[in-house]
């Protein structure tokens, strides 16, 4: 035992004067290398990394050499001992998700290289499908583990270093890993002997609570980015809206053809006014365009604009003169059918502008006044 302790004095030694500073830049790099590639993909997450500590180191080498099956563990120098132990440094994704946690194992994958020595790539493994997890009911731990190495591409500069080195690598989603920690911290790091029913109990319903969670969470996500995608979807709208009656001319020409029920349209005549009359009532938008203005309603609204040309005529009225097959026909079609809102908005407008003296006009035809 003396000697063991004497073995474990040295190795902790060895550790904390050639290990901790180059395994501290190892899981720096990590972190940043991952935490650059998760933003870029677009996967929520979380990444924290960290060192053991001497005394969790102590406490590891001091349950090897206690049990017999182990102790071999702790033979040779202290360079060999540590090789021995896999997590010295460590790095942790927490995803939002457990749906994205494959996805983050093959980017580990691209962007680290698997450590020689161990019987599969990387020694990927999902703890969740081990015999010991799933033959126990109870046990809710889920988890990708691996292991990992810097690589080639990285091994430069102030990390030219880290070529030997490994990292285990873990992903989690955020609340499997608070299962994991509390579960861990009760199970294996009691100091007060077996756990009672009553502690298991609440341990198995925290685990039961996580998985609701994530599919809690996962919904979530799912709502926040409709609203997101709405919201996008609106400020595209908005974006979309007319600001220039040259833009509404060639829309209107694009969308309805050069010809609207067999009649030739000059889109140009009129369009300024129009766009005055669809910005007065929130209409200036290419989807309230083509909702409102169908070829049939067109058809009717020119037959509106006939009756006022002829009115305007039989009275004697320079002007306002209204144009067929132009947009004046949109302007009166506008008119039929928000003439009390446009009114009200152009009460107070002189009818020197041409909208207005349309609008006025037609009023009067209509003996709205």
């Amino acid at each position: 035992m003396v000697e063991n302790k004497y073995k474990i004095d040295e190795v902790i030694e060895f550790f904390e004067s050639k290990e901790v500073d180059r395994l501290v830049k190892m899981v720096r790099l990590v972190t940043v290398r991952m935490e650059q590639e998760l933003t870029d993909v677009g996967i929520l997450a979380r990444v924290s990394s960290r060192v053991k500590s001497s005394g969790s180191l102590r406490g590891k080498l001091q349950k090897w050499a206690d049990d017999p099956e182990k102790a071999e563990r702790i033979t040779g120098d202290p360079e060999a001992i540590l090789a021995r132990v896999s997590d010295l440094a460590a790095a942790r994704v927490m995803t939002y998700t457990e749906k994205d946690r494959d996805a983050v194992a093959e980017i580990a994958q691209s962007i680290f290289r698997s450590p020689p020595g161990y019987n599969r790539a990387f020694d990927l493994e999902k703890k969740e499908d081990d015999l010991r997890i799933t033959g126990n009911p109870r046990n809710h731990y889920r988890a990708t583990h691996m292991m990992i190495s810097i690589h080639e591409n990285d091994l430069n500069g102030e990390f030219s270093n880290l070529k030997r080195d490994k990292c285990e690598f873990q992903i989690t989603s955020l609340l499997a890993h608070v299962w994991n920690e509390i579960e861990h911290d009760t199970i294996y790091k009691t100091l007060s002997g077996d756990l009672s029913e009553l502690e298991r109990d609440a341990i198995d319903s925290l685990g039961h609570l996580t998985k609701t969670g994530d599919n809690i969470i996962k919904s979530l996500l799912r709502a926040r980015q409709v609203r997101e995608d709405q919201e996008e979807d609106i400020l595209r709208r908005e974006n979309a809206r007319f600001s220039h009656s040259e833009d509404l001319a060639s829309f209107l020409e694009q969308h309805y053809g050069k010809n609207i029920n067999g009649k030739s349209f000059n889109f140009g005549h009129g369009c300024a006014e129009l766009l005055a009359l669809l910005r007065a009532i929130n209409w200036h938008h290419p989807h309230n365009v083509t909702s409102n203005f169908s070829p049939k309603f067109l058809a009717e609204a020119r037959k509106e604009t006939v009756k006022l040309k002829k009115f305007l005529e039989g009275n004697n009225r320079i002007k306002p003169k209204v144009v067929l097959d132009s947009c004046d026909v949109f302007v009166v079609g506008a008119i039929m059918k928000r003439r009390d809102d446009l009114w009200r908005h152009f009460s107070e407008h002189h009818k020197n502008k041409r909208e207005v003296a349309i609008l006025s006009a037609y009023a009067e035809r209509v003996n709205f006044l």
